[in-house]
């Protein structure tokens, strides 16, 4: 019983921190790129403008599934 109310609750966290990831992402990508482009004057094609910061908060919020369902794991293996 203890195992699946663990399960539950990282289950629910999993979705807003997902979300959330999503979100800081995004923004991070569009000050990195603000960042090269104001400040660096770096001459960036305007779809790199558009297309990297979704890319960059894709990776972030891969990352913060690959980092969840790690801690899951080692969960379920501290249980047995």
């Amino acid at each position: 019983m203890r195992f699946k109310l663990i399960s539950l609750l990282v289950s629910l966290v999993f979705i807003p921190v997902a979300v959330l990831a999503q979100y800081i992402g995004l923004y991070l990508g569009k000050i990195l790129y603000f960042i090269y482009e104001k400040i660096m004057f770096l001459n960036m094609p305007d779809f790199l403008l558009i297309i990297a910061p979704l890319a960059i908060s894709g990776l972030n919020e891969a990352k913060e599934d690959f980092l969840n369902t790690i801690l899951e794991v080692f969960k379920i293996q501290n249980e047995f």
